[in-house]
């Protein structure tokens, strides 16, 4: 009801269910501006919403599942971007949140999955990652700046590998920028 009324300007849904599944199509409310999901939740859902919602401006992911999906998530070298540009979604995303499991999946699958969504994401200022080491990310965005200026403006909050105390999962550290 308050999704087809237009006159809300913030719609926000939260699913704190861990056992329910959610995909893209069940989100019907084109108009939702926040979303957050505490089930686990897959790849292919998540590329499924950023197509589907374009008012999106927030969204939270606490079980971001990397097991496989069927999204092509390669980015092309970096040569072949002056001819072929990423795409970019459709959304007003300025803030994206992804937790996983770092003792089930490979930091490297969740660079995969951050690095195709910031070449797709150019309204995003905040990429919150806090499992996901800082080194890959920022050398992603050093290499690919200069084609992607939205890149230089992101702030970041994730692992510093830096820290004498780091380890997977412990804390946050905010970037400069955040």
């Amino acid at each position: 009801m308050l999704c087809n009324s237009g006159t809300s300007k913030q719609v926000r849904l939260q699913i704190d269910n861990d056992e329910l599944t959610v995909l893209a199509s069940d989100i019907t409310c084109l108009s939702l501006t926040n979303l957050l999901l505490h089930s686990p939740t897959g790849v292919d859902t998540l590329i499924g919403i950023l197509d589907k919602l374009p008012n999106l401006n927030g969204l939270t992911f606490y079980k971001l599942a990397l097991d496989p999906y069927e999204s092509d998530l390669s980015i092309p070298e970096l040569d072949q971007h002056q001819e072929q540009r990423m795409v970019p979604f459709n959304t007003k995303l300025a803030r994206i949140a992804l937790n996983y499991d770092y003792e089930k999946y490979t930091v490297d699958a969740m660079v995969a999955v951050v690095t195709y969504l910031l070449l797709r994401l150019p309204m995003i200022e905040r990429f919150i990652i806090p499992q996901t080491p800082e080194r890959p990310v920022f050398d992603f965005v050093d290499k690919f700046t200069e084609l992607y200026p939205h890149l230089g403006k992101v702030g970041f909050r994730l692992k510093l590998e830096s820290d004498p105390d780091f380890e997977p999962g412990t804390k946050f550290y905010a970037c400069a920028g955040c």
